[in-house]
This record gives structure tokens, C-alpha cells and sequence, in this order.
């Protein structure tokens, strides 16, 4: 049984009872009174004998007298146990901190201390604020204005770190870059049990983006970046927003390659793109979902099945998973992602739209 829902529901009630109550209850039934002290003054006048105080006509005095005090703090009451209602999942996860909202914590946490905690430089146990501000960025518990926020405070500690040296600090909103920002609050699929549909979509843009910048780290300068083994380049990803370290020509590429993917989108049944000639790669997001070509196989299947055959007949010597500079493939829930020549983006097509 919900005992926090049973709980919420009863003070609910209880309070709009309240609210009712002090606003509608005390009227004067066709008597003349003072709505300040209740006295009567039904003897005519418009001053009160026992308050003092005045009014201006005597229709004032057949209003009902409103005890704002109650009012006031019965709607506070309310939007406190409509607020339990809507987290009563993070209440049972978290505790009672589960009702800060996380744009309460990241105003309060230490960037520095969640600095040390993920990177596992960490000796004494992170506080209980930074570590429940760590969970919630790690699903994605967070509206977009508190994860920008956050990041940002993560930026200035970058760039006081990096001021002296030739790599520049920028931030990356990557939620309106495709195919992140094709995930919408209808999404059927749930990994995590009893989540709001908001909070899951934040999850699948996180899972995206992070298979994205493996993308990224896979044709932008290669061995420039330290998870390539180099020491030129570092990102850091929480949720939707992206934080690189690296010198200016670099951002200059990853800027070009998010530029690619809101501009170029490529659906069944269309011409192909207007790409220009050349053996320039580019990134062209590939949207299958209403792919009908494969019978009745699900969606999953369709996509493996589509990008063995792409693989297999579209230059076959292309698609090598440790070749530097070799054309990429990169999956996602409604399609593919894929870095390659014009020339090739149109064989590929071409042939999703024979098959």
C-alpha cells in the first residue's frame, strides 16, 4: 500500500477543507457587521464603535470576512504535499532530501567536491548534498536550466585550471543537437521502474550522448584526445551538456560536426541531400523508424539487419571498427548516425530506399 500517496491525498483534503473554510464560511447571513472584529452594526454607521475602523459603503459590510492567515498558509500546505506527490518516488529513495529540488543543490553543492568524487580523486566521503546532487546528475534527475547551471560553475573551475595554458574550456548544449533532440515524453521505454516520463527522456538523451562524443572522440582528431590515449583533449558529459578541454582548432572541428547533425537529416523517401562533391566526410542523421522493408521484424532488428547490409554493400572496406578514418556507423533508437563521404551518403540512400 502507498502510504505516502494515502498520506498526500488526506492532507489534501484536509486542507482545502481549510482553505474553504477560512475564505467562504464566516459571512454575515443579512446581517450588517465589521468584517475587522465582527461586531454588529446594524444600527447604522459606517465606523466601527469597537475597532474604529471605516468603511466606505455599506455593501462592505455584507462581505464575508476572509481569514487570510489560514488562507495563506493552507495553500502553502498544498503546494508542499502536491510537491511530495510528484517525488514520492525520490522520497523513497532519497529520504527526506528527496523533496530539495535539485535547483536547490546545485546552487548549494561543491563543484570541486563532485570534481573529486567522479574522477575518484576523492579521500573523505563526499557530503550528503553532493552526493545525492551526483545521483540525480547520473540519471538525469535535473531540468535543463539546473544542468546548464551546473556545468557552468564545473566551467569556471576548468578555465581557472586551464588559464595559462593553450587549451581553450567551452560548453556544449547538446540537447537540441539530433538525434538527442528527437527524444520525446512518449517514449515507451522505461529502464528504470516508476520514473516520470520527463525523467526518462532525460536518460535516454544522456545514453545518446555519451555514444555520441564516443563518436566524436572516434573521427575528430583521434589521438589528440586522453581517452585515445592522448593529452591534448578531455570532455566531460553530465546529462545533455558537454564540457571539452582542447585547443581552439579542435573545438573549431566538434562545433562543424554538431553543426552536421542539426542540419543534416535524412528520412525514407526523400532525394538525397545536397552535400557538396568532395572526399570531405560529413555526418547525416538517417531516421528508419517508419522503415516498413523489413516485414515483421521489430525495430531493433530492422536497424541490426540495415547496418549489416549498409556495411556489407555500400564499400565494404570502409566499415573497419579500429580503421582511423574509416567511415562510422553509429546506432540510435529511431535510426543511424553515419560519417562518411557525400558519394557514399548517397549509395546509402539510395539503397534504404530500394530495399
Amino acid at each position: 500500500m502507498d502510504w505516502i500517496a494515502i498520506t498526500c491525498w488526506a492532507v489534501l483534503g484536509v486542507s482545502g477543507l481549510v482553505t474553504l473554510w477560512a475564505l467562504f464560511w464566516d459571512r454575515p447571513r443579512g446581517r450588517l457587521r465589521c468584517r475587522n472584529c465582527a461586531y454588529d452594526m446594524s444600527g447604522g454607521g459606517l465606523r466601527c464603535p469597537e475597532c474604529g475602523r471605516e468603511y466606505k459603503s455599506e455593501k462592505l459590510l455584507r462581505k464575508a470576512r476572509r481569514k487570510w492567515k489560514s488562507a495563506i498558509l493552507s495553500l502553502v500546505l498544498i503546494t508542499l504535499t502536491v510537491h511530495v506527490q510528484q517525488e514520492r518516488d525520490r522520497v523513497r529513495y532519497e529520504g527526506l532530501i528527496g523533496l530539495v529540488p535539485t535547483a536547490v543543490l546545485v546552487v548549494f553543492a561543491n563543484p570541486q567536491d563532485y570534481l573529486n568524487e567522479i574522477k575518484g580523486y576523492s579521500v573523505a566521503p563526499a557530503s550528503f548534498v553532493d552526493q545525492t546532487l551526483t545521483d540525480r546528475l547520473y540519471n538525469c534527475d535535473a531540468c535543463s536550466i539546473s544542468r546548464r547551471y551546473w556545468m557552468s560553475r564545473i566551467a569556471r573551475i576548468y578555465r581557472s585550471e586551464h588559464a595559462q595554458s593553450s587549451q581553450i574550456v567551452r560548453q556544449y548544449d547538446l540537447s537540441c543537437i539530433a538525434p538527442l533532440s528527437e527524444i520525446v515524453e512518449n517514449n515507451s521505454m522505461s529502464c528504470f521502474p516508476s520514473i516520470s516520463s520527463g525523467r526518462m527522456v532525460r536518460y535516454y538523451r544522456n545514453d545518446r550522448a555519451a555514444r555520441l562524443i564516443d563518436l566524436i572522440e572516434e573521427i575528430v582528431q583521434i589521438e589528440e584526445w586522453v581517452d585515445n590515449g592522448g593529452d591534448n583533449a578531455s570532455c566531460l558529459l553530465i546529462c545533455d551538456q558537454l564540457l571539452i578541454v582542447a585547443p581552439s582548432e579542435l573545438h573549431d572541428e566538434v562545433y562543424q560536426r554538431f553543426a552536421e547533425l542539426r542540419k543534416n537529416k535524412w528520412m525514407l523517401g526523400q532525394p538525397a541531400l545536397g552535400l557538396p562533391d568532395t572526399d570531405q566526410k560529413y555526418l547525416v542523421v538517417y531516421e528508419i523508424s517508419e522503415f516498413q522493408g523489413l516485414g515483421e521484424l521489430d525495430l531493433w532488428s530492422r536497424k541490426y539487419f540495415l547496418e549489416e547490409k549498409i556495411e556489407q554493400s555500400v564499400e565494404p572496406h570502409l566499415w573497419q571498427p579500429d580503421g582511423y578514418g574509416a567511415a562510422r556507423i553509429y546506432m540510435e533508437d529511431s535510426g543511424f548516425t553515419v560519417w562518411t563521404t557525400p558519394a557514399h551518403h548517397r549509395e546509402i540512400m539510395v539503397f534504404l530506399n530500394a530495399e
